[in-house]
């Protein structure tokens, strides 16, 4: 059985760029280190099909994982990444989403693990003469 685990820094901090929202604070989480999972890459971004601007649109699930590739935009209108940076309108605003976040993250983890439970997929074909 394999063990999953995320080690993540994070801040909050001052937003420095009037452009992305005036008066906002910036909430950094970083993936600086794995257990179990083949990469870093646990923040899905969603890339708008005609600016090609990516947004982080949520943590990981366990098909996420499989589906989207990591760091390089594929065939789908989704990558995964290992940071994620998102303005807010208050810290106290910031400071829920890390705990919204950091709950995703832990979920990821426990279904991971209770999937390895059970091992690789294996196909039995049965016929009748």
């Amino acid at each position: 059985m394999t063990t999953y685990s995320v080690t993540i820094e994070r801040s909050i901090s001052s937003n420095t760029d009037p452009a992305v929202q005036p008066e906002s604070v910036s909430l950094k989480m970083t993936v600086t280190g794995v257990a179990g999972f083949a990469d870093f890459g646990i923040f899905v971004y969603a890339q708008d099909p005609v600016t090609r601007v990516e947004r982080y649109s949520h943590v990981a699930g366990p098909a996420d994982l499989q589906d989207y590739n990591y760091e390089v935009i594929g065939e789908q209108d989704y990558v995964r990444k290992a940071a994620l940076e998102k303005a807010y309108e208050t810290a106290d605003l910031a400071s829920a989403a890390i705990l919204e976040i950091q709950s995703a993250i832990e979920d990821l983890c426990l279904n991971m693990q209770a999937m390895s439970v059970y091992g690789p997929t294996t196909i039995v074909t049965i016929t009748s003469n």
